[in-house]
């Protein structure tokens, strides 16, 4: 396709589409922004190349407000662009974190509902519309479901439509694998395992070297017990991604706890805990979230800013003194609940170190980096009272 489009440019310079379908081949971003630049110049009112060109301003140069005025341009020109829609609002939706959540009240939700409609409007066969449409569903409602939520008739509503919009996708394209993943989340949710499983390896199946399907599909291995499964998984998600993956570092972490390897355990702890921290200060916006699916499938997304950058070195010493004056056949627990009733971490929300691992990558940036800071503690503890 690179070449045919290439020889019609060729052929006539000034034909704007074969340089937008040009760029929308290329790898080189730099050569693609320039092809989609002549494109405007040739003709301004060419709204797919407005859209084109808005995905790379938004999703690799995080130049947002350039981003907006051409999918609004985009948008104007061409109502019923059903891509435009869908990009726009996943633009609106602004940052995810590493499991795709985002705060609520941060997500204007009636617009980016609107968008996601009428991407759907105009193309009915827009598969990713559908499955971004039903992971945003289910990623602003309550991550994972509480046990009072499952009874509860508006949140079985939306698990509901987001299921049913997620067979849409998977009927238009049954080798969607972002359509897959979300599916098998849903169907983890409500504790269907077996169905779940056979939905994260159909996404693994048909993407190898998608990563967040890697991760979700080893916490469901965690979950069962099933550590060397679950340990391959997340390795082979780390030599995908390796520089932007504290929640896979945390759950090899605890593979290797539970295989008493405290020390190896404690240096994967220290590298989440260096890679959140470092991604948060810096506000890190390029970041990706497979679950978000584009035109090419891809997502900006970032990390909320908070000031949370302290160690948990001062903690040590209570927490190996609370270790040694217990009996080692106890040991263990008994120190985890020494850290969970600490009152320095009394009103912070996550329940740590709870058996169930199976939604870490849902969990919200400030609980998971309590829980970081709380497994370092208790890992430093069983560190030195080996030593």
């Amino acid at each position: 396709a690179q070449i045919y489009f290439k020889n019609a440019i060729k052929i006539d310079p000034q034909y704007a589409p074969a340089r937008n379908n040009y760029a929308t081949t290329l790898t080189d971003i730099n050569q693609a922004q320039m092809q989609l630049e002549i494109a405007l110049d040739i003709d301004p009112n060419y709204a797919d190349a407005h859209n084109s060109l808005a995905l790379i301003l938004h999703l690799v140069r995080s130049d947002l407000t350039r981003a907006e005025h051409h999918y609004l341009r985009a948008l104007s020109l061409n109502p019923n662009h059903s891509e435009a829609h869908n990009n726009y609002a996943l633009f609106l939706l602004g940052a995810v974190g590493e499991g795709g959540r985002q705060e609520a009240d941060s997500i204007p939700k009636a617009t980016v509902e609107l968008h996601f409609k009428l991407a759907l409007q105009a193309n009915p066969n827009n598969a990713n519309a559908a499955h971004n449409f039903a992971y945003f569903i289910l990623a602003s409602s309550c991550t994972p479901a509480p046990a009072a939520a499952a009874t509860n008739d508006e949140y079985t509503f939306q698990e509901d439509q987001a299921m049913k919009l997620l067979l849409t996708a998977l009927k238009i394209n049954p080798n969607h694998a972002p359509a897959h993943e979300t599916y098998a989340l849903l169907e983890q949710r409500r504790g269907h395992i077996d169905i779940a499983a056979k939905h994260y390896l159909a996404s693994i199946d048909a993407n190898p070297n998608r990563v967040s399907s890697h991760c979700r599909y080893a916490q469901l291995l965690i979950r069962k017990n099933d550590f060397d499964t679950a340990k391959f998984h997340l390795e082979k998600a780390l030599e995908l991604r390796p520089d932007n993956a504290p929640r896979t570092l945390f759950l090899l972490a605890h593979i290797y706890e539970n295989r008493e390897a405290y020390n190896y355990s404690l240096e994967l702890i220290n590298s989440a805990l260096v890679q959140l921290l470092s991604r948060t200060n810096n506000n890190i916006k390029n970041s990706k979230d497979d679950n978000i699916t584009t035109q090419k499938d891809v997502s900006q997304t970032s990390e909320r800013n908070d000031a949370l950058s302290f160690t948990s070195s001062e903690k040590v010493s209570s927490s190996t003194a609370a270790l040694n004056s217990i009996t080692p056949q106890s040991s263990i627990l008994a120190l985890r609940n020494h850290i969970a009733s600490d009152k320095s971490f009394a009103l912070l929300p996550l329940d740590w170190h709870s058996t169930d691992m199976s939604f870490v990558y849902e969990w919200p940036t400030h609980d998971f980096l309590v829980a970081i800071r709380k497994q370092k503690v208790y890992l430093e503890a069983l560190v030195h009272a080996g030593d």
